[in-house]
């Protein structure tokens, strides 16, 4: 089970391995070792996938865990071992000068103080301050690490009361109905997916049951959307389409109920007496009329 997905996360902590370029083993730093987690994290997976693709790598001894930190193992069969080596030696040395220009800067601070000079530090130190990579190099990595720890950088959880896991539950009911036989999705990409529909592209909720209960009617689209992604991509063509089927349906007026139902055929006869003394007051009235206007 999850087979792609344990593929993606072999490839994934390969190139970790490579980042790290110390035989094969992958962390942030060497006291920092990448938790399942953190992996969840930056690999943009469910942490249940991570443990899954972790337990079934060392079944397969692919990786190995030394003192909390993953191995991966047969190194060697997997890089240009020499290359890599060479590599690590001119970082070693990049990072050394880096090193050393800050103690060199730190010095020239000390002196400045010491002459108590009118010259500002920094307009001394400026021809030592110029950006090269070893710096970039070094800010990049800490603000890799401090996204992947910060809960911003954190991929959306999606609880079963959210009503775009509810959404994506949904879409996948109505696929079942065209293919008992279709594969249960992960509902967390969907939930995403369908809240970007929301929050992005200004969908309403109802606009998006709606679709879907449309597309997966039609014959045409019911088999090109099985997903929550194709389906926010196909969103305004299929609008367009259900549209225009909609503008070819006949219109037929559909009568109320109060219209509808049929007249009463039995009327209750007038009483003659009652009749006689209505057209007395309606002959009393006309002639009041006629004598007023004269």
């Amino acid at each position: 089970p999850e087979s792609d997905a344990i593929i993606i996360v072999w490839i994934r902590l390969l190139t970790l391995a490579g980042k790290t370029n110390d035989d094969g083993r992958i962390y942030i730093d060497r006291d920092i070792p990448y938790t399942e987690e953190i992996l969840s994290t930056l690999f943009n997976k469910p942490l249940n996938t991570i443990r899954l693709a972790v337990d079934t790598l060392k079944r397969f001894k692919m990786i190995s865990t030394d003192d909390g930190v993953i191995v991966i193992r047969n190194w060697e069969k997997h890089q240009n071992i020499e290359g890599m080596n060479r590599l690590k030696i001119q970082n070693a040395e990049r990072q050394k000068r880096f090193r050393d220009r800050k103690k060199i800067e730190q010095l020239n601070l000390e002196e400045l103080e010491k002459r108590d000079s009118n010259v500002t530090p920094t307009l001394y130190i400026t021809s030592h301050h110029a950006i090269d990579i070893e710096e970039e190099v070094e800010e990049d990595k800490e603000k890799d690490i401090k996204d992947i720890m910060s809960s911003k950088s954190a991929r959306r959880i999606y609880e079963d009361s959210s009503p775009y896991f509810q959404l994506s539950q949904y879409l996948f009911s109505k696929m079942v109905q065209n293919n008992p036989e279709a594969k249960k999705p992960n509902y967390q990409l969907w939930a995403d997916d369908i809240r970007k529909m929301v929050e992005l592209d200004g969908r309403t909720p109802q606009q998006v049951q709606g679709m879907i209960d449309w597309s997966q009617s039609d014959e045409f689209w019911k088999t090109n959307i099985l997903s929550a992604k194709k389906l926010r991509e196909k969103y305004d063509q299929m609008k367009v389409t259900a549209n225009a089927n909609y503008k070819k349906k006949p219109k037929t007026e559909v009568l109320p109920d109060w219209a509808a139902n049929e007249p009463d055929s039995k009327e209750t006869p007038v009483d003659p007496e009652e009749q006689r003394k209505l057209n007395e007051r309606i002959a009393k009235l006309k002639t009041s009329g006629k004598e007023s206007t004269g």
